[in-house]
């Protein structure tokens, strides 16, 4: 199923009582993940244990598209800021 998804808005959606139960299925195109439920100190966990592998925001359900300065893990302001080096 998830070799089928074409992203462009879609989601998958599943209920889990440990989020340890989504560490085997994200994958690196993963994005954003809406939650509801969890304490801010397991979802901090569970992004820990990612190591990276996926998941680039974690947001309650409801909050998916809000804008942030970092955005899909990167952020904007360092990458759309020029600075300029002198070297005495």
């Amino acid at each position: 199923m998830r070799d089928q998804h074409c992203g462009g808005g879609l989601f998958i959606e599943t209920e889990v009582k440990s989020l340890n139960e989504l560490i085997s299925i994200v994958q690196s195109k993963d994005q954003t993940m809406s939650v509801f439920g969890f304490s801010q100190e397991k979802l901090k966990e569970f992004a820990w244990e990612l190591a990276g592998l996926g998941i680039d925001r974690i947001v309650p359900i409801g909050q998916a598209l809000t804008f942030n300065s970092v955005w899909d893990g990167y952020d904007l302001m360092t990458y759309f800021t020029k600075e300029v080096y002198v070297l005495k």
